[in-house]
């Protein structure tokens, strides 16, 4: 939990402290850069908190859908999958999850 709001701290510290060392600087260059410093950094702060809220989570097995019978055997590990469209998909059985991947995974 407290990640997210880590990197946001940390954001708004390092955008404090150049701002502090960039507080005399006034021509145009300085403004647009300190501009661009602010808006790169709200940004950054947005996609990390979407990245955290937005978290998709853990995938979970199908109880039906039975394991291999031995998860070392390559021939074993793979099985033909048909998609929606017709078309035939190699799926492997991924040893650490312990499921089957799906399609482009």
């Amino acid at each position: 939990f407290i990640g997210p709001f880590m990197t946001c701290f940390l954001v708004v510290l390092i955008l404090a402290v150049s701002g502090w060392l960039c507080r005399d600087a006034a021509d145009e260059v300085a403004v647009r850069l300190r501009a661009a410093s602010v808006a790169s950094g709200c940004a950054a702060m947005a996609f990390c908190l979407l990245c955290y809220f937005v978290d998709p989570g853990s995938p979970q097995r199908d109880p039906h859908d039975m394991a291999p019978a031995d998860e070392h055997d390559e021939e074993l590990r793979v099985r033909l999958r048909l998609l929606p469209s017709g078309k035939h998909f190699r799926q492997k059985w991924c040893r650490d999850c312990k499921l089957w991947r799906p399609h482009r995974c």
